[in-house]
């Protein structure tokens, strides 16, 4: 017990130490007596003496009903640091070296450290472990089901670097602007709102890459009845208008002005018009269909989300007043990532193929692997 007090390295950053064996050392020096107790002495005994003139030193240790002493603990003050990893490491340090003392000793009684410095900064600890845990299983998990919705890479690819961006964008909000510090908490709160603001980013790659389903006429569906068939028909072009002259049945065309006559506008009539095949959409076209489909779902989302964290700013409680700010940081970012960012993005891709990244691969595995089966 004196050695654990007495020979402390200064690696264990010990501030004070409240050591009654060191104390009782003292006493028998003072009665004449010799530390260790000598070999025909009782250190019960001597113990018992020294009880009797302290009025502390009993209530560190356990006595039995005889009054000798089964057990008994020894305080040390040490620094604590701020970052629960110096803590585990300080730890570390205080284990190995009761370890060695332990092994030392003469006498067949072991010791051991303990320390609610300790117990707080591994519990910390494992709670940050498995929260990384569950977040890396989460995105994996967002990411994996973002894949078999778009069905391409390059889309996955773009979305998964936008999202790295509005991480940074977070984190530089949250630990620099409003001075929190990291913690199984805060990554909660990233990690939650980051993959609510992933999906309409989906959508909008989904939309872009692939062209719209055609929808297939219904059989059972009343159908109009057909126009009466005409005799002929010619297309003109004069100015700004086409025309089209419509021959009556009697094999003549209309004297009149309006008669049998039908003013179309250019734009209709002029060469590429028409409705073309959304496959053949340039980018830019393709882009903006998606955008319409999904912008006014974005902005609401957006909106209902800063409402949200604007009501919960007035809380007492911490962890909700952290969720609204985190909630009116994230509507802002979730617009301009997603109906600024991912768009040029999109665009400056260049990508013109209107078919997801897995039906090419689909029909080369398809060709590669044809022998098998012919």
């Amino acid at each position: 017990m004196l050695a654990m007090c007495a020979d402390t390295p200064a690696e264990l950053n010990i501030v004070a130490k409240d050591c009654w064996i060191d104390d009782f050392r003292k006493w028998l020096n003072s009665q004449g007596l010799l530390f260790p107790v000598e070999r025909f002495g009782s250190f019960d005994t001597e113990l018992k003496r020294y009880i009797g003139t302290s009025n502390s030193a009993s209530s560190k240790m356990w006595l039995n009903a005889e009054g000798s002493m089964r057990a008994t603990r020894l305080f040390m003050k040490i620094k604590v640091e701020e970052d629960h990893r110096v803590t585990l490491k300080s730890r570390k340090r205080w284990l190995d070296y009761v370890q060695v003392t332990n092994y030392r000793a003469v006498s067949t009684a072991s010791a051991w450290v303990a320390s609610q410095a300790w117990v707080d900064a591994e519990a910390y600890d494992e709670a940050l472990v498995s929260t990384w845990r569950v977040t890396g299983l989460t995105l994996a998990g967002i990411f994996v089901a973002g894949f078999v919705y778009i069905s391409d890479f390059e889309m996955l690819a773009i979305i998964v670097g936008i999202c790295f961006a509005a991480f940074i964008y977070l984190a530089f909000f949250m630990f620099c602007l409003f001075g929190w510090e990291f913690g199984p908490w805060e990554l909660i709160l990233m990690c939650v709102f980051l993959t609510y603001s992933v999906e309409p980013a989906f959508r909008i790659a989904r939309d872009f890459v692939s062209a719209p389903q055609k929808k297939w006429r219904n059989e059972d569906e009343p159908q109009l009845a057909p126009l009466p068939p005409l005799a002929d028909f010619s297309l003109g072009h004069a100015g700004s208008v086409g025309t089209l002259i419509v021959e009556d049945g009697t094999g003549e065309f209309g004297d009149s002005k309006d008669e049998g006559r039908l003013d179309i506008p250019e734009d209709l009539t002029s060469e590429g018009s028409g409705v073309g095949d959304p496959a053949d959409d340039s980018p830019e076209a393709a882009l903006r269909r998606a955008l319409h489909h999904q912008s006014g779902a974005v902005i609401m989302g957006s909106i209902k989300v800063f409402l949200c964290g604007w009501f919960l700013l007035p809380c007492h409680f911490r962890l909700f007043t952290r969720l609204g700010a985190v909630g009116i940081v994230v509507s802002f970012a979730q617009v301009v990532c997603t109906l600024v960012l991912l768009p040029a993005v999109l665009l400056v891709s260049g990508r013109s193929r209107r078919e997801p990244d897995i039906y090419p691969i689909g029909r080369f595995l398809h060709d590669k692997l044809s022998w098998v089966w012919t």
